[in-house]
């Protein structure tokens, strides 16, 4: 059948006997031959290429070996002519089928000894043939080329298919090169990887080789090897290649995949993720992978956090924080800017009517507490005069005032807080607020943002001139110039709040309550109004810093019909601050490490 091409196309091997046949053949010429095959199987499809099943049967009627490991690479043989009969086009042929039964056919010179069926090779062919890798070596590549090549030029000639066509086809022939050879430098990495345990670094008991851990990887599914041994110490077992590997226990994500999974559910909800990741050039990940894979570094993430919160209640720890800011170059200004939003969550999911029975209202809405911290030399403008912050710390919880207390310290601690020349806090008028400052950051300068405290003045306006926009706006306009360019604006401003109410006969109810509510908030907050001193500093007057914060986090966590549990928004929370601080690498040491470059020749 094939022995019509071997007399003027089999190059090396012309006028010698099939290889195959010889009971001492080296493995390499082996895999030489397959690679030659497919190569004569994409070269003669004008011709007319052979059926997938009729490669079978040439394989089987030719195959006689004595050694078994001869006999695996003859199956390897099978499986590259059949992928590449596949791939280059071949058809078989309708009503075609084996001239031999499977259970019927066995190998002569084998039967007394093993009593190999060729069931059992088709069975090695089918596990091959499933996995559809290259061999990673120079006869496979040149074979891959050869069937990758064949099918872009399939593409190219079929009517209705467009570049797009062509580019997925390269992905998938490029993911099945690449799984191959990532298998074998896995593979290698394992080998080069020391025997110790990976948590307390001591010699293991070997106790077995070459286990195998199936792996989603970012070009497709791997079937890796590695030993393992057990730690007297630890009293575990330990595979040392796994934490080489930078896999999770009992998780079959590659390190590549998580960092995809954690990124695209940071993004979007999983089932759109599932649907978006393949057309943005990723992996194809169900949305049970990705909710899993995300929770799963969440939760790394969350512990991060935590250890940091921790830190900050220790000496040790606070040195430890301080020594990661990095020294300044010239005197300095921190800026804190605090400010808090509401998350939904299914507490108390289906008790509403026992509990409101009890006359408790179920809570569904919960403060996310929101920090953002920079340097003023930090802050600049775009060549259109937008605003820009160059670099910023950031920290979100839903765990409380005192966890966040301790986050915002660290994380000023980080950002140069012991080495700042002047720290600034900025925010509105929020009572915890203060609080929290003047527990924490007593010496700093506070100042409420000028946007709030011009709300409060438009309040009063619109009770004194029943919602009379023009009167309202000249009332207004000598107070908020006070406001911004005095140096005393704020007492000014309650001056005039207070000369105001000694008119109260003239005045509703109601305008009184209003007006003595805003005087209230003025003198609470009028030390904290220095703004013509912050103009002359250029120095920011209002959170806005902060109130985009809140608002790109909500963008996720405040989807319309999305409801959180604690435990998931406050890991997923934990995981979005990590990658906004851009310690994302704590996670994914590769995503920080550039990759070796290649030797030169």
């Amino acid at each position: 059948m094939f022995s019509r091409f071997l007399p003027q196309d089999f190059g090396p091997f012309q006028g010698q006997g099939d290889p195959l046949i010889d009971p001492v053949a080296e493995l390499f010429e082996i895999r030489q031959l397959a690679a030659h095959f497919g190569q004569l199987l994409c070269a003669y499809e004008a011709g007319g290429l052979l059926a997938v099943m009729d490669v079978i049967e040439m394989v089987v009627r030719s195959v006689t070996l004595r050694l078994t490991g001869v006999l695996a690479a003859a199956a390897w043989l099978a499986t590259d002519m059949v992928l590449a009969g596949e791939t280059a086009g071949t058809q078989w042929s309708q009503g075609a089928k084996l001239d031999f039964e499977v259970f019927d056919f066995v190998f002569d010179d084998l039967n007394s000894w093993i009593g190999f069926h060729i069931s059992d090779i088709l069975f090695m062919l089918s596990d091959n043939c499933h996995s559809n890798l290259p061999p990673p070596t120079e006869q496979g590549f040149c074979a891959w080329l050869a069937i990758a090549q064949q099918r872009l030029d399939r593409l190219a000639h079929t009517p209705a298919t467009s570049l797009g066509d062509l580019e997925i086809a390269v992905v998938e022939e490029l993911h099945r090169l690449g799984a191959s050879l990532l298998t074998q430098a896995a593979n290698r990495q394992a080998q080069a990887t020391a025997f110790l345990c990976s948590r307390c670094q001591q010699p293991l008991a070997r106790e077995a080789k070459n286990h195998v851990r199936k792996i989603d990887s970012v070009v497709g599914p791997l079937q890796l090897s590695r030993d393992y041994g057990w730690c007297p110490k630890c009293q575990d077992w330990c595979y040392p290649a796994d934490a080489r590997w930078g896999l999770q226990p009992n998780a079959p994500a590659s390190p590549r995949v998580q960092e995809m999974a954690a990124e695209a559910v940071l993004k979007m909800p999983c089932a759109q993720a599932e649907q978006s990741l393949p057309r943005l050039g990723g992996c194809s990940l169900s949305s049970t992978t990705l909710h899993r894979e995300a929770s799963r570094q969440g939760k790394r993430a969350l512990a991060l956090q935590q250890a940091d919160q921790h830190r900050a209640t220790t000496v040790e720890g606070v040195v430890h924080l301080a020594a990661q800011a990095a020294p300044p170059q010239k005197p300095f200004v921190l800026i804190i800017e605090l400010d808090a939003w509401n998350i939904r969550e299914r507490s108390d999911w289906g008790r509403t009517k026992s509990l409101r029975k009890k006359g408790k209202e179920p809570e569904r809405w919960h403060w996310v507490y929101t920090a953002t911290l920079f340097r003023l030399d930090q802050r600049g403008h775009t060549a259109a005069k937008r605003p820009v912050i160059t670099d910023r710390g950031y920290v979100a919880t839903r765990a409380g005032l005192e966890a966040f207390e301790q986050l915002v310290y660290a994380e000023a601690l980080r950002r140069g807080l012991t080495k700042a020349a002047q720290v600034l806090v900025i925010a509105d008028g929020a009572i915890w607020i203060w609080n929290l400052v003047e527990s924490r950051f007593r010496r700093a300068t506070q100042r409420v943002d000028l946007y709030h405290v011009k709300q409060h003045l438009w309040s009063v306006a619109r009770e004194l001139y029943d919602q009379d926009t023009a009167q309202a706006r000249q009332w207004l306009r000598p107070l908020f110039h006070q406001l911004k360019n005095k140096s005393d604006g704020g007492q000014q401003v309650l001056g005039a709040l207070k000369e105001l109410l000694r008119n109260k006969e003239k005045m509703t109810p109601v305008q009184r309550e209003q007006l003595a509510k805003e005087i209230g908030y003025f003198t609470t907050h009028a030390h904290r109004m220095n703004y013509a001193s912050a103009q002359r500093k250029q120095q920011p007057l209002g959170s806005g810093a902060i109130e985009s914060t809140c608002r790109q986090y909500q963008v996720r966590f405040k989807r319309s019909g999305q409801f959180w549990s604690l435990a998931g928004d406050e890991a997923l929370l934990a995981l979005e601050t990590l990658r906004r601080n851009e310690r994302w690498s704590l996670l994914f040491p590769h995503s920080h490490r550039q990759p070796v470059a290649a030797a030169q020749g």
